[in-house]
């Protein structure tokens, strides 16, 4: 393995297409309660060879105890973002063990316990009854 990883996203994990800016999608996600996903494969969709390459990377992280900060939680939802050049954008999302705690960097890596399902549900959740959700086609 290299400094980062290339991973290509799966139609499994396609969760919504929106019509916004970029801008007020990310600012949604961090209202949300999801943080840059810094420490994240960059994902493509289609052959490599087509360099379509996601745009923005979230990740929304809850450790559910007062002695772990959320920042080192065991798991994670993340969300990355398509740009479809024509002013959507593709939301897709899986919930794993969490790219920032190097107790669990293994399993992340290799994708233990992965759930593609539970990532799109959870994002979609945070989209119900939001004002944003006008947003999604």
């Amino acid at each position: 393995m290299g400094l980062f990883t290339v991973n290509r996203a799966v139609s499994a994990e396609y969760a919504c297409t929106v019509k916004a800016p970029l801008e007020e999608i990310e600012t949604f996600l961090h209202e949300a309660g999801y943080d840059r996903n810094v420490l994240a494969g960059l994902k493509y969709r289609g052959d490599r060879a087509d360099e379509d390459y996601e745009v923005t990377s979230w990740a929304k992280r809850v450790s559910g105890s007062p002695l772990i900060p959320d920042a080192l939680a065991f798991w994670q939802t993340h969300v990355w973002v398509f740009d479809n050049q024509d002013g959507t954008f593709d939301l897709y999302a899986h919930y794993e063990y969490s790219s920032m705690n190097p107790t669990i960097a293994y399993q992340h890596l290799r994708a233990i316990g992965m759930d593609r399902e539970r990532g799109v549900k959870e994002i979609k959740q945070d989209l119900i009854g939001d004002p944003f959700t006008h947003y999604v086609l």
